[in-house]
């Protein structure tokens, strides 16, 4: 059921129904945290009984909604609830998802767009100095992106950053 809305609140994003996909977010994470974890990072709640793999999936779903729930934020002009949202998951990537351990490449990748966003939204909320160093750390993870660094590089764009200390 989770799995279905979780597609529902897809849908809505992309669509431009932001209120309306928050919401389904939202819920989703009231929901899966009420089912037995206790927190965004989807650790378990040791007073619920569940098995591995539903905490697997429930950490899943509740680190995706928690993702596009700061996108919507983001999207809405939120930039500040949109930041906290993006550094919570960074904070907490999982590691386990439906029984299978993710490279732990992967988990850098992940975490580098999560600081490409967060850098996002800082530089919205008028945060330079935050969104230089969470640009910075995507950089860090990811050098090669060619996408993190065209935010420092082109001077007088909207979306720069003053990157110079990392160039």
């Amino acid at each position: 059921m989770a799995q279905a809305a979780h597609i529902l609140g897809l849908i809505l994003l992309e669509q431009g129904q932001l209120d309306d996909a928050a919401i389904v977010f939202e819920r989703i994470r009231e929901d899966a945290l009420g089912s037995g974890l206790s927190s965004t990072s989807g650790a378990p709640n040791t007073s619920m009984k569940t098995t591995s793999q539903e905490i697997a999936l429930l950490s899943a779903l509740v680190w995706d909604s928690t993702v596009n729930l700061a996108h919507s934020r983001l999207l809405q002009g939120r930039m500040t609830e949109a930041a906290a949202g993006y550094l919570a998951c960074a904070k907490s990537s999982p590691v386990e998802l439906t029984g299978a351990y993710v490279r732990g490449t992967a988990i850098q990748s992940s975490r580098a767009d999560l600081d490409h966003w967060r850098a996002r939204a800082l530089h919205g909320a008028g945060e330079a100095s935050g969104a230089t160093r969470a640009i910075a750390s995507a950089i860090h993870m990811r050098p090669d992106h060619q996408l993190l660094r065209w935010h420092c590089i082109t001077p007088g764009h909207h979306h720069s950053l003053d990157c110079a200390s990392m160039l």
